[in-house]
């Protein structure tokens, strides 16, 4: 775990991981503790974000060689499980750690992940009957968080009121 940024100014630390679930391990054994430790030494409440060093790297080898790496977009969770101290929780990430920007309308469909955006589109439009539950299997960077997050997207879309949870593989698998 490496700090990327601490930002007074917003009142926010963000951090990178190996991976998700060293992010989740983080989120739940951590995170009121730092928390406490930045509200001591800053007399101030902070927003605990974190993200994959994969996400930086993809971000790194994306930029054009020569040019300086804007800055990324805020890392894509926020843990919210520290009670003792809840932080408020961005606009974009409203409802519970769907990811904004992955929606149907901005996924790039083709003939490989065809059969993929198929079906999260019928789960989205029958949740709970058709692919229950549904696996997404595929290689790095193919979409498979993208269409999980539009389907939970659309779903709310309909329902306001319906309750999407998502979860990685490991916390599936450890939560059976």
């Amino acid at each position: 775990m490496h700090c990327r940024r601490l930002d007074e100014g917003t009142r926010r630390l963000e951090l990178t991981v190996p991976d998700d679930s060293h992010g989740q391990w983080l989120e739940e054994h951590f995170v009121g503790q730092i928390r406490d430790t930045l509200r001591k030494l800053t007399d101030g409440d902070y927003q605990i974000w974190w993200s994959t060093y994969a996400s930086e790297a993809a971000a790194q080898q994306l930029a054009p060689e020569g040019l300086p790496l804007a800055p990324s977009p805020a890392p894509s969770r926020v843990p919210s499980k520290d009670a003792s101290a809840p932080a408020p929780v961005p606009a974009r990430h409203q409802g519970g750690a769907l990811v904004e920007r992955y929606r149907f309308d901005s996924f790039v469909d083709g003939p490989t992940n065809q059969f993929a955006m198929s079906a999260a589109h019928a789960v989205a439009e029958s949740p709970g009957t058709l692919y229950n539950p549904l696996f997404i299997f595929g290689g790095v960077g193919l979409g498979k968080t993208h269409l999980l997050h539009a389907i939970g997207h659309a779903v709310r879309a309909e329902n306001a009121a319906a309750r999407v949870l998502y979860v990685t593989s490991e916390q599936y698998v450890n939560d059976l």
